[in-house]
């Protein structure tokens, strides 16, 4: 069994623990894997992984950024020519003239196309139905979504001529927990003393920040506030006008930067709570991530976190778009410090126990041989 992996996406935006993640599931099921991306290793991936880093990380212009871009996949394409596999499994985010572009040289290899759709709709909104419907009734020989709301909100998007060739399967945690190798806090001369809530990822409209920052403004002034992610849509000077506004702005320490895997995992380990205040996602690698090294976290009651959050059992849930609401849950977790015992222990254990790469990696095999 040989498998090939491409995500051009990687460590830019943590996509590096979901194809590693993959890649070692799909391999302690007995198949080889080829993952290109742009890193160059898996930690305790067997001998039957294999990285390529092709899609090199650059801060040069966007010319030079496309022609590396095309040169990857032009190798990957010679890659698949020269040596067959059975299946190439690749990732989109949108389903625009890029991605389009993406898949049909990858399609030229005459290999089996899985398709993972991890945004049905694009956030950025710049899908093109037209090409959508290209990649998932021509292109993809069968698609992953990873829960039923994105499998319902893809049907009823785009007319799929096959719809057995859809599959739900699951996004994966985290395999081990990472041991921060330093002090965010002290590093960024955060004082210690005071409680952290930590807004971690992208800056994107559908993240509901603006409510959490409300909600600021009803709760202890001990309590910070740490935001900590690139922001993707110019959000951030909106935000910034609200801080000075509520009087909120030496409460909120602003991290407008790409987050190292060592600061994200100081970040999750030395701040007390994370906080998921979402309008709208389709699955959140941030939130299985929290779970995966016991964090304590508190979402938002949209579908997608409902079906894998209890409150007060393996995280706490506020309504969406709720202020008064949100400040109320971040208070009653300050006041009842047992409970942060029993939900980490908790969502630690859901996520073994549910969110297994190995079980996910023999369901992509099922489907690839069956």
């Amino acid at each position: 069994m040989r498998i090939s992996i491409v995500d051009h996406v990687g460590s830019k935006a943590g996509m590096d623990l979901y194809s590693g993640g993959l890649a070692k599931g799909l391999s302690s099921n007995g198949a080889n894997v080829q993952l290109f991306s742009n890193f160059n290793a898996i930690p305790n991936a067997s001998a039957n992984v294999k990285c390529f880093n092709i899609f090199p990380i650059t801060k040069r212009n966007r010319i030079i950024m496309l022609a590396n871009h095309l040169h990857g996949y032009l190798k990957i394409l010679k890659s698949l020519l020269y040596k067959r596999n059975d299946a190439v499994i690749t990732h989109i985010f949108s389903m625009n003239i890029m991605t389009f572009l993406n898949i049909a040289v990858l399609k030229l290899s005459l290999t089996s196309i899985i398709v993972i759709i991890h945004d049905v709709n694009s956030f950025k909104k710049n899908d093109i139905r037209f090409v959508g419907w290209i990649i998932v009734n021509i292109f993809a020989n069968f698609l992953v979504v990873h829960n039923k709301h994105s499998k319902d909100q893809l049907l009823k998007k785009i007319n799929i001529r096959k719809k057995n060739k859809i599959f739900v399967f699951k996004h994966g945690g985290n395999d081990l927990i990472n041991q921060a190798s330093n002090d965010f806090l002290s590093d960024n001369r955060l004082k210690k003393n005071k409680k952290y809530l930590l807004f971690f990822g992208q800056l994107k409209a559908v993240k509901g920040l603006g409510v959490l920052l409300d909600s600021l403004s009803k709760i202890p002034n001990d309590i910070n506030l740490i935001i900590a992610g690139r922001d993707c849509d110019g959000e951030l000077k909106k935000y910034k006008k609200l801080l000075e506004s509520n009087q909120l702005k030496d409460r909120v320490h602003i991290f407008d930067r790409f987050i190292t895997d060592d600061e994200r995992d100081a970040l999750f380990t030395q701040c007390d709570l994370i906080v998921l205040p979402y309008t709208e996602i389709f699955e959140s690698g941030v939130l299985i991530s929290v779970m995966s090294q016991g964090c304590p976290v508190l979402v938002s009651d949209i579908p997608v976190f409902k079906k894998m959050i209890t409150h007060n059992y393996n995280g706490l849930v506020f309504e969406s778009g709720n202020s008064d609401d949100l400040s109320c849950k971040i208070k009653e977790y300050f006041y009842m410090p047992k409970i942060r015992k029993t939900i980490t222990k908790n969502a630690r254990h859901f996520i073994l126990e549910n969110y297994n790469w190995n079980f996910i990696g023999k369901d992509y095999l099922s489907a690839i041989y069956k």
